[in-house]
């Protein structure tokens, strides 16, 4: 592990101990005196502790308030504190040479600094990421300094989503020519490059990738909504269904293109279909995650068909479904469903966006609803709303044959859990709904409309056959629950007089029979309760006629 891992790692460390958080503030003296040390002495160590500073946004504005950010911003451009150096030296030596740790903090203090609005546009305005596209460009392999460059280029030539919102058309217009500078130094492509290296240089690089097509995707999106408003005779949706990358000022959004030239998506798919098994396993993991998430992400972008269209395929869309499958059975490389949750959960939201948004759906079989169902099961979040969409899509008929797959009882708890835990709470309550419209076949457990037993009216069969073999176990339940009823009936009638009010008088009357009834009632109870390990204890846990026994037991208290 590189001193840049290292140090990232301590900090994470610190930051989830207990009782710690962020950096706490530091007087001013500290920091400065902190940051002399570091530009003065080339110390690693004292640069470390300003990257960790600046991962909080009080102390990184501090930090910038010290001269500290531009004292790094010039260490990073090749200057010297004894003024010799300059930006040509710098890209010298980020082409020919490895970044010493004191570099590699410098770097890492502009990334946690970057992260903050009020101070990227100033870090991004310095001229600083033409040494970044350097070292990304270096043909000398460095994975943690590759991974560090990759994370500067997505966060440097992208702005703030919530600064984006505001529209400073200015500010826009400079991180656009900055996304130009990145596309004519082949740096996109090295982007692409990276995604079949290493696992830490293809999650940097899928991360990257993913901040670039977000932002070129709110160009299209903002032009469009300019000349919609202009009254053009072609609508913005024309023009983009047409020329899906061109916006409607006829200026080619070339981030878009480039990403498109360089195969960036087709990348990502066969990472994620074939993982690099001579990575560790956490590393892949990661690598894994970041990929998923920004497929994910870019099924949700406007403007952007073109370049997910090789996700659109129905081959695609299949290896997706193995790679899931895999996934939420335990793969024996990455570990079990637990280590993998995270990539789960962003590969059934990449399923979901292909379906509602793109019409493209994977094939509704037993082994998709099973592995849904085993999600479901793990509490995994993102099942629900994609089992939510697949019934919706689904008719009636197929819905019925869907859940087929599914255990009940065991889906309806599930369900419940994740709502009792706020999570998903709209789609599993639309799950359980949809299920408890359909009735479960009381002998072979087929879902699907089926008529209750005309006796009764509490189970239902879907066949004449099913009810004619289920019926010598559930006669006596069913002449005793139809007893009740009609007792239940009857002695309602015998207490209301002819307006439908209670009457003590008929109450009174009727209230030895309403004894008598009791007492059978206990009785048969008591019976049945005896014989209950009989019935139910000596059949074999597994299978299906301990259910309908234990079902029947719950359903009615009384037994033979």
């Amino acid at each position: 592990m590189g001193a840049s891992c290292r140090r990232r790692a301590e900090a994470a460390t610190a930051a989830t101990a207990p009782g710690a958080g962020a950096m706490s503030p530091r007087p001013a003296p500290e920091i400065r005196e902190a940051w002399l040390l570091a530009a003065q002495e080339e110390d690693a160590e004292a640069a470390g502790w300003c990257a960790r500073l600046c991962e909080d946004l009080q102390g990184a504005e501090a930090f910038a308030a010290s001269d500290g950010l531009d004292a790094f911003i010039s260490v990073a451009m090749g200057q010297s504190v004894k003024g010799s150096g300059g930006l040509m030296v710098a890209l010298a030596e980020a082409l020919t040479m490895e970044m010493s740790e004191f570099k590699v903090a410098i770097f890492e203090t502009l990334c946690a600094a970057a992260q903050w609005p009020s101070l990227k546009g100033r870090i991004a305005g310095c001229g600083v990421l033409g040494v970044i596209t350097a070292k990304l460009l270096s043909p000398r392999p460095h994975p943690p300094s590759k991974a560090l460059m990759a994370r500067l280029c997505g966060m440097l030539a992208t702005d703030s989503p919530e600064v984006r919102q505001l529209g400073d058309t200015r500010r826009a217009t400079e991180f656009a020519r900055l996304r130009e500078q990145l596309i004519a130094s082949g740096a996109v492509k090295a982007l692409v490059a990276m995604l079949s290296a290493g696992a830490i240089e293809a999650a940097s690089a899928a991360g990257a990738i993913e901040k670039l097509a977000e932002a070129a995707s709110e160009e299209i999106s903002a032009a469009g909504s300019s000349c919609g408003s202009t009254g053009d005779s072609m609508t913005a949706e024309t023009k983009e269904r047409e020329h899906p990358n061109e916006s409607c000022h006829g200026t080619f959004d070339k981030t878009i293109q480039e990403l498109i030239s360089s195969a960036a998506v087709p990348a990502m798919l066969k990472r994620l279909v074939a993982p690099d098994n001579n990575n560790d396993a956490e590393d892949e993991l990661v690598a894994l995650e970041a990929i998923a998430s920004s497929l994910s992400k870019l099924m949700t972008l406007e403007g952007c068909t073109e370049l997910i269209a090789p996700i659109t395929e129905p081959t695609t869309v299949e290896d997706l479904c193995k790679v899931l499958g895999v996934a939420s059975r335990g793969h024996h490389d990455l570990g079990g469903f637990s280590e993998q949750r995270k990539m789960v959960q962003h590969l059934l939201r990449c399923l979901h966006h292909l379906g509602t948004k793109h019409d493209c759906w994977p094939e509704f079989s037993k082994d998709l609803a099973e592995d849904l169902y085993g999600l479901l099961l793990f509490r995994c979040a993102a099942a629900a709303p994609f089992l939510q969409a697949i019934l919706l899509k689904l008719p009636t008929s197929d819905s019925a044959a869907f859940l087929c797959y599914f255990e009940r009882k065991r889906l309806h708890q599930a369900l419940q859990e994740l709502m009792n835990n706020s999570i998903d709470v709209g789609s599993s309550a639309a799950v359980i709904k949809i299920l408890d419209s359909f009735q479960q076949c009381h002998r072979c457990g087929v879902i699907g409309s089926f008529p209750a037993c005309g006796n009764c009216k509490l189970v239902a069969y879907c066949s004449k056959e099913c009810q004619r073999s289920d019926w010598k176990s559930h006669k006596l339940q069913c002449q005793k629950i139809a007893e009740l009823t009609n007792s239940a009936g009857r002695i309602r009638k015998e207490i209301l007089d002819s307006q439908g009010n209670f009457n003590v008088a008929l109450f009174l009357r009727a209230f030895q029979g309403l004894i008598g009834f009791a007492v059978s009632f206990v009785w048969d109870l008591g019976h049945f309760l005896r014989n209950f390990p009989i019935n139910i204890c000596q059949s074999d846990p597994t299978s299906h006629t301990f259910e309908r026994q234990v079902d029947m037991y719950m359903l009615s208290p009384f037994g033979s």
